[in-house]
């Protein structure tokens, strides 16, 4: 029996993102890219949030995002110290978020990320 592995790619710079899943068992899930936001121009304000839409609690442990770059000199290669981990024992139930955030983030849209990101790891461009 394969043990489930998730991996979610984004391309910060076509705010576009892949989901490839791999799960063992017969247990529905349905966990999306709720929202994205890459650095701006002024503030590098930056999150990607998860939101479980499904019908039952899905266990997310070591789900990982891994950005890409969008640099000309690095584009496509990873981007600062990606990917980034869900920790162990992450379950999300039925209507949560897991939140990917950095600490400008936290701070100006007052919330508490679950896993914190290093400022400027979204490009949406050079």
């Amino acid at each position: 029996m394969r043990k489930k592995s998730t991996r979610i790619h984004c391309t910060a710079a076509l705010f576009s993102a892949t989901v490839v899943a791999l799960f063992a068992g017969t247990a529905e899930a349905a966990i999306v890219i709720n929202e994205v936001l890459g650095s701006t121009t002024s503030f590098d304000t930056e999150y990607i949030e998860l939101f479980n839409t499904g019908p039952a609690p899905v266990d997310i442990s070591g789900w990982e995002i891994e950005l890409w770059d969008s640099d000309a000199e690095n584009f496509g290669g990873a981007d600062a110290a990606s990917p980034y981990f869900v920790p162990a024992s992450t379950t999300l139930n039925v209507g949560d978020y897991f939140l990917f955030a950095n600490a400008l983030a936290e701070a100006a849209f007052n919330v508490t990320a679950d896993e914190l990101l290093p400022s400027n790891s979204i490009e949406n461009s050079s």
